[in-house]
């Protein structure tokens, strides 16, 4: 991940071993407050509150373990001091001037750390408590961020807007109601019926379903909720599977399938046409009683189906099918989402809900980040610890039967996110579901940095056998380096046979897995990013290598550069041989160049750039926004994931209260779908922490390379990110990709949009302001619908709102979406929802109250953060 850390403290454990004593008592309690931000220092400053829930004072041997996104302690209350580990692990202990803390009694501790905190998912979490060799889990929270104290400064006025419900009204877009086209990504070409379209399942009953007869048709066949569709053939097999349980999914539909005989009544008819492009569909409606789905491959049948199913619309005697014509085909042939299941883990049920979802809106590469750091993911055979031990975290003074905590994951390594691993058969599994989906899963081993886990793991497995034949490290490496993490110790000794050895085990075991699912392997994601300088320096075994090289530097960066390569050609030979394609992080094909002291630029390696290698472009900050395009005119297959637009784990908005980090600023569903492949200057979004306006965009352009008119073919496609560092659990999960993947699927979709040709930045800032309104009532009346269906707890947003003549008027990011409003006193007209929650429709009169009035948008059960009325 791409979040940087600060410099390691010393530390010393004491306490517990291994085999720790858990107290299952909880007692104790820890609370953090933030108190302000000072952003001359660049410090936050906030205290934590303890309380002594024991039944004796706490003396000189305790330490408090916890996660924290903070960076060095430059100030604290006299007694304690907090350790920087390693990564975000710290530790909070009593010094010699520490002079006991009495049962029951609490204790403020104040302290000032590197680096401002704006979000309160940056704040502390995962606390336990080591003393006397046991191991206590801490009832731990924290107070609601102050907005004031957060943004002190006039230069972040702007950042509170959040919270403004007039500014939030004057920025949503208009409601324009429900539209005929409901369909996302948008297609190429659609036309719909004068009327409200074919009737394909009536919802009276009686009759025999199975009969074929015209009086059937209109009692049975199209009654009892059922949907029918014939086809010759078994090429359809799979997207009609899909089709029936997205019936059964969203309208509680019956899929009828014909073989042989058509029916006589309205059903869809699936036909194979050889002339239509891969991935491309059409529709058409012959009749009153049929409409045409073709396609020349399962996956163009199946977005047909999805489109198909995404413009039904229901009313009391059945759905209807409003689809005169369709002639849709995609963008991209890549249309990517990346899940990141190391930092923390996600169920295997919320992978199949994600894959299900990308199928209904046409994505078809999923990007499956098993290992990293914080975690191995997969299950390898006769390799038990990478699971055992590198798929769990908790409280450990050596890890050899765990990794260190990291992101809240406590001490005891239980009932967290932090500890959980795909077996064979999950795994397995997942990649059944997503080949009848229509899916590529492209698994990512991240190598030779950001592998920590299996590290430890590999080390604790030959610990255990004896057996250093899969070994990754070498024992007498004396390298020093730092990672951006913050990490001494996660890079693998790439100089060494038995780490290719291990890569050779884990890339056959892998294809041994899509072989029994019946799926093909194509592609294996290597990683290859952000290894720190310094490495392999120190390494024995590349000492040795480089004389062999008849390489004499010293240079840290070109000893990186050197064995980066060296070990990128070893890999992809391990990959050649199995007939896979090597992926990659753009590090893959660019070197770091010093062009002078404490400064450098990347450069394209042009080494790689012929061998078929595909490059994930992320980093597009600073001076990087041409980097894509930079590799794709080398020559280079790209795919743009840049952290602007794609980076699904940064928040949605500065507010303190939402949740993601912010490094690379805030992505929202906007930015995904404001992005010009072929020109991303004309959508690059602001610095979110400029005073001003930023850069513009012909200063951009100053010093960015354009992509050449015959290196568009060389983008392949755009993808999401979501980095789960901030993820910790199924739900959250769904907030931060809902509603964005829209975004990104409509543009990885849908045929380039208008405004990506115009110049004038006025004039484009207009048609997208149009493009974007009736886009996003598309979302509000028709696709959330969906989402709330299917049982998605995507994010809400707050919803802006304005009285004009004693009327309310309300505004929500999605149109069609409620607005609820709640009081410190009960209304007097009719509530809905929570007790004294009023729904507000348009015009609502202003009630009748002095009290400060909260409005949230909200569906089902689920509300949005609130919003003060301003009156």
């Amino acid at each position: 991940m791409r979040l940087p850390f600060f410099l390691l403290l010393p530390f010393v454990f004491f306490g517990c071993q291994n085999d720790q004593e858990i107290n299952e008592t909880i007692t104790s309690t820890i609370q953090w407050t933030h108190l302000d931000n000072d952003y001359e220092a660049s410090e936050t400053e906030a205290y934590f509150t303890l309380v002594n829930g024991e039944t004796d004072s706490l003396q000189q041997e305790w330490e408090i373990h916890f996660s924290a996104f903070m960076g060095a302690v430059t100030d604290i209350t006299d007694g304690y001091e907090i350790l920087h580990l390693e990564g975000e692990y710290y530790a909070l202990r009593p010094t010699s001037d520490f002079t006991g803390l009495p049962p029951g009694e609490q204790v403020r501790i104040d302290y000032r750390s590197g680096g401002t905190t704006i979000k309160e998912t940056m704040a502390p979490k995962g606390f336990f408590l080591i003393r006397n060799g046991k191991l206590t889990e801490l009832k731990w929270s924290q107070t609601p961020m102050n907005a004031t104290a957060t943004f002190g400064g006039a230069a972040n006025d702007k950042l509170v807007k959040y919270r403004d419900p007039d500014f939030l009204y004057e920025n949503y877009p208009e409601d324009l109601g429900a539209s005929e086209l409901k369909v996302i990504p948008t297609p190429n070409v659609i036309e719909f019926t004068a009327d409200k379209g074919i009737g394909l399942a009536k919802y009276q009953s009686g009759g025999s379903a199975n009969s074929n007869s015209s009086t059937a048709a209109t009692t049975t066949i199209m009654g009892d909720r059922r949907l029918h569709v014939w086809s010759s053939g078994v090429w359809w097999h799979a997207p009609t599977k899909v089709l029936k349980q997205w019936l059964a999914q969203f309208y509680d539909v019956e899929l009828v399938i014909h073989q042989e005989d058509k029916p006589n009544f309205p059903h869809l008819e699936l036909i194979y046409e050889r002339t239509i492009a891969p991935e491309a569909y059409e529709i058409f409606n012959m009749s009153t009683e049929m409409t045409v789905v073709s396609a020349s491959d399962p996956a163009g049948m199946l977005y047909g189906l999805a489109t198909v199913l995404q413009s039904l619309h229901e009313e009391s005697d059945g759905l209807y099918l409003p689809l005169a014509k369709v002639q849709d085909a995609p963008r991209f042939p890549y249309r990517g989402q990346h899940l990141d299941v190391s930092r923390n883990f996600q169920s295997k049920a919320s992978v199949l809900r994600l894959l299900d979802l990308m199928a209904l809106f046409k994505l078809n590469k999923f990007h499956f980040h098993l290992s990293d750091d914080e975690g191995w993911r997969l299950e390898i055979p006769d390799l038990p610890e990478l699971t055992t031990v590198g798929a769990t975290r908790g409280y450990t003074p050596d890890e050899s039967d765990r990794i260190k905590p990291a992101y809240g994951s406590g001490g005891s390594g239980r009932d967290t996110s932090g500890t959980g691993f795909y077996s064979r058969a999950d795994f397995i599994e997942i990649l059944q579901y997503a080949e009848l989906r229509q899916i590529e899963v492209i698994p990512e081993i991240d190598l030779p940095g950001h592998a920590r886990a299996a590290i430890k793991a590999l080390e604790a497995y030959a610990r255990r056998t004896g057996d250093k034949s899969y070994a990754i490290s070498h024992p007498d490496d004396k390298s020093q380096y730092r990672s951006i993490q913050s990490y001494p110790d996660n890079v693998i000794d790439v100089c060494s046979e038995s780490t290719y050895k291990f890569l050779d085990k884990v890339v056959t075991e892998i294809a041994l897995m899509y072989e029994e699912a019946e799926s093909e392997l194509l592609t294996l994601h290597t990683g290859g990013d952000e290894v720190p300088y310094g490495v392999w320096t120190g390494n024995p075994a590349c000492l040795d290598l480089k004389k062999g090289f008849g390489v004499d530097t010293e240079k840290a960066e070109e000893v990186k550069n050197l064995f980066s390569a060296y070990f990128l050609g070893r890999f992809k030979e391990i990959l050649d041989e199995k007939g896979l394609r090597t992926a990659g992080w753009e590090e893959i094909g660019m070197e770091r160049e010093a062009i002078a002291e404490n400064d450098y630029r990347w450069k394209v390696n042009p080494d790689f750039a012929d061998q078929n290698m595909l490059a994930y472009v992320w980093n597009s900050l600073g001076g990087n926004l041409d980097l894509g395009y930079r590799m794709a005119n080398a020559g280079y297959d790209v795919v743009l994931a840049n952290v602007q637009n794609f980076y699904f784990d940064l928040a949605y908005n500065p507010d303190p209260a939402e949740g993601g980090l912010y490094w690379g600023g805030f992505v929202d569903t906007y930015r995904p779908w404001a992005f010009a492949p072929y020109d991303v200057a004309k959508t690059v979004p602001k610095p979110w922490y400029a005073a001003g306006d930023g850069p513009t965009e012909a200063e951009l352009r100053t010093d960015m390379v354009t992509l050449k008119p015959e290196a568009r073919d060389k983008i392949v496609g755009i993808q999401g990110q979501l980095w789960s560092e901030t993820v910790r659990g199924d739900s959250l999960q769904e907030h931060y990709l809902w509603p964005k993947m829209l975004g990104l699927a409509e543009r990885a979709w849908s045929a380039p949009a208008a405004w990506e040709e115009i110049d004038d930045p006025e004039s484009r800032k207009a048609v997208m302001k149009s493009d974007w309104a009736y886009f996003a009532n598309r979302v509000g009346y028709h696709a959330l619908p969906l989402l709330d269906s299917y049982g998605i707890r995507y994010r809400l947003s707050p919803p802006g709102a304005m009285v004009v003549d004693g009327q309310i008027k309300v505004r929500t990011a999605f149109p069609g979406t409620r607005v609820y409003a709640t009081s410190g006193e009960e209304w007097s007209a009719p509530t809905v929802g929570e007790e004294g929650e009023l729904l507000i429709e348009p015009g609502h009169e202003l009630p009748d109250t002095k009290e400060p009035i909260y409005l949230r948008s909200g569906t089902g059960d689920r509300r949005s953060l609130a919003v003060e009325l301003r009156r």
